[in-house]
């Protein structure tokens, strides 16, 4: 599972993931904190082939859903089944993208209903993108269109196990045209291209529990515990 992010670079930061990225105009809405629910950067391609920044509800509503109400827990999706799940069958086809963050948060059990929350990120601090996947629902009776996107997570990698049993996965700098591609629809072809957080590359820390309040931001929230 991924429940919470740290996104807080530019969009032409995130040109580093992505250089054929075109820069929009809407905000890049930065923070430390990002809970499920909330806008998140994501970089898709757009109709004509072009990589594309924009912003998006990070809980996946399906196109064909009756409502946009939350009704199930879809902001991660299992990457052992998404390729056969109604809900995600057709972006994993079709609707794949990348979410550019520096960074996730994790938790474990501590004394009572304490919870000790943890950090991961890159070992030289730089951005790195989240394989995930994108929709687009259309309310049929406001007009009202919403966009949304859920992170793929995978069985624990080594870096995870000790704190939880799952881990998002992560789509490499040089696979990230193919797996962004539309062209390519076959899903044994792009599978091969989720990675995980790998030790030699990522580290881990505990944070303060400041972080675990959603609507508390700034550096903070990243501080190795004391």
């Amino acid at each position: 599972m991924c429940g919470r992010l740290n996104s807080i670079v530019t969009w032409s930061q995130a040109r580093a993931l992505c250089d054929r990225l075109i820069v929009p105009s809407v905000p890049f809405l930065a923070s430390y904190n990002v809970p499920p629910m909330a806008q998140v950067p994501v970089i898709r391609v757009a109709d004509d082939g072009t990589p594309e920044g924009v912003m998006m509800r990070w809980w996946l509503v399906p196109f064909w859903a009756k409502s946009a109400k939350p009704e199930y827990t879809m902001f991660n999706a299992r990457s052992e089944d998404a390729e056969t799940k109604p809900s995600f069958r057709e972006p994993f086809k079709k609707r794949r993208c990348v979410l550019p963050v520096n960074g996730f948060y994790e938790w474990t059990k501590a004394k009572g209903d304490d919870k000790q929350a943890y950090y991961i990120r890159r070992k030289d601090h730089g951005t790195f993108g989240f394989a995930g996947l994108w929709d687009r629902w259309t309310d049929k009776e406001t007009g009202e269109v919403i966009e949304s996107c859920t992170i793929l997570t995978a069985a624990a990698c080594d870096l995870l196990k000790p704190i939880h049993h799952r881990t998002p996965l992560i789509i490499k700098e040089e696979d990230l045209d193919e797996w962004l591609s539309r062209e390519v629809t076959d899903t044994s072809v792009v599978k091969p291209l989720l990675t995980t957080p790998s030790t030699d590359e990522f580290e881990r820390f505990e944070v303060s529990r400041f972080v675990n309040n959603p609507r508390n931001q700034g550096e903070q929230c990243i501080a190795p515990a004391t």
